[in-house]
């Protein structure tokens, strides 16, 4: 067996691969083919070096990734993924997978001399068989839970003396700004840069349609950019709004302005014949945020684990 980068194969076969191991391990958005097109795009990705598979006589058997958005400040962190065919598990490939993630995520952050911690981290549904297992056998820990939510589309009741404007993208900048703010005390974040998120902003799942800002005196102080995945309906058999990043400055919070965005955001869902909102929350959060979304009917259907071990 030999390990491979995706530059050197077709997408659509590592696609193919990747999206029957998702299948088989009961993900419940197994990747489209689209979306790993868009992930090719990302600014901080190489093809060549951030990912590859395992082939073996001719076959792939396994695959792995890494992203990496340099920060340089609070910490660096490298995001891993990946998985081996079910028939194959067992074999080892599992293991020098991760290997190869400990040792390319060292190579990603080795040239920093600002003295930031540097992290690998997972994120993997609790149901996916035996991947928790592997990261711990190989020093990688158990650090955070996180919960995606769901609820149908009925009209939420927000007050905020806030005023809520459809999405403008000539304040993305602004809105980058507040992220940025927003993000500042949430465990595990790091700072977004211009070339990201102009990326994130431009993929196609992004809707700027169907997300929102929030101004105080014309300054921006809160915002939601929502996305769309229309592959992810074929396994769901719903049609989700994903309230993908949903910020609010310290100094507005506890004003109902979180509450406004997402009430906005459900009625412009629903208005697209969407089925549903779907949104992901750290279940420790400490600005309270898994409650308002429990107080606005969202209910609990996934839960992820993040694994990490220090790189740098």
């Amino acid at each position: 067996m030999q390990l491979v980068p995706w530059s050197d194969l077709a997408l659509v076969d590592i696609h193919a691969v990747v999206r029957a191991i998702q299948i088989s391990d009961g993900h419940p958005f197994p990747a489209s083919l689209s979306e790993l097109e868009e992930e090719q795009e990302e600014p901080h990705f190489d093809p060549s070096k951030d990912a590859v598979a395992a082939v073996d006589g001719g076959g792939i058997v396994g695959w792995a990734k890494l992203f990496h958005e340099p920060s340089g400040e609070r910490q660096e962190r490298v995001l891993a993924s990946g998985g081996t065919v079910p028939d194959r598990r067992g074999e080892g490939i599992g293991s020098q997978l991760v290997e190869w993630q400990v040792g390319r995520a060292r190579q990603l952050v080795a040239g920093y001399d600002h003295g930031l911690a540097a992290y690998l981290r997972t994120f993997e549904y609790t149901s996916q068989p035996g991947s928790a297992q592997l990261f711990e056998d190989h020093g990688m820990r158990p650090v955070r839970w996180y919960r995606e939510l769901i609820r149908g589309l009925s009209p939420v009741v927000a007050d905020t003396s806030a005023e809520i404007v459809p999405w403008d993208p000539a304040r993305a900048e602004e809105a980058r700004m507040a992220h940025n703010e927003a993000f500042a005390d949430h465990w595990g974040s790091t700072v977004v840069d211009a070339t990201a998120w102009a990326a994130w902003n431009s993929m196609p799942s992004t809707r700027h349609d169907l997300s929102w800002m929030a101004l105080d005196g014309g300054a921006l102080v809160g915002y939601t950019l929502n996305s769309f995945y229309p592959d992810d309906g074929a396994t769901t058999g719903r049609r989700d709004g994903w309230i993908g990043s949903l910020g609010v400055m310290a100094s507005h919070r506890k004003q109902g302005i979180a509450s406004a965005l997402i009430a906005r955001s459900i009625d412009a869902f629903r208005d697209s014949g969407m089925t549903h909102a779907f949104l992901g929350v750290d279940s420790a959060n400490q600005t309270g945020a898994h409650g308002l979304y429990e107080r606005l009917g969202f209910e609990p259907i996934h839960q992820l684990v993040t694994h990490e071990i220090r790189v740098g």
